[in-house]
């Protein structure tokens, strides 16, 4: 499959699951590779705030970005050379929950509150 879209709004490819329950997939892509990516997210402009990969939920009970590793691996994982390796953000509550046992090489804890 190819998808190409020159328009500043443009997508060039599009999927749209429409049933109203049940686990419904607007794509799926998958790679049986050993290193393969089943989705790669590739922001090519070298300025501006865009998005590699980016998800969304109206649901407050739902997930913008959701990873899961049934075995032993990582559900979801971030990494930068220079920046941060995972930044979370909320205009109320809580900007990071952890569930379970948290492991911590380095860690350093800014603001008040």
């Amino acid at each position: 499959m190819y998808g190409r879209s020159d328009s500043t709004s443009g997508r060039a490819v599009y999927g749209s699951a429409t049933a109203a329950s049940g686990t419904a997939y607007g794509g799926r892509f998958e790679s049986a590779s050993t290193s393969g990516r089943g989705v790669f997210g590739f922001a090519s402009a070298s300025t501006g705030t865009n998005y590699g990969v980016m998800g969304q939920t109206n649901s407050g009970a739902g997930y913008g970005v959701y990873g899961t590793a049934p075995g032993a691996g990582t559900g979801v994982y971030g990494y930068s050379s220079s920046g941060y390796g995972g930044y979370f953000d909320t205009g109320s509550g809580t900007a990071l929950y952890v569930e379970g046992t948290a492991s911590v090489g380095v860690i350093t804890i800014r603001g008040g509150a």
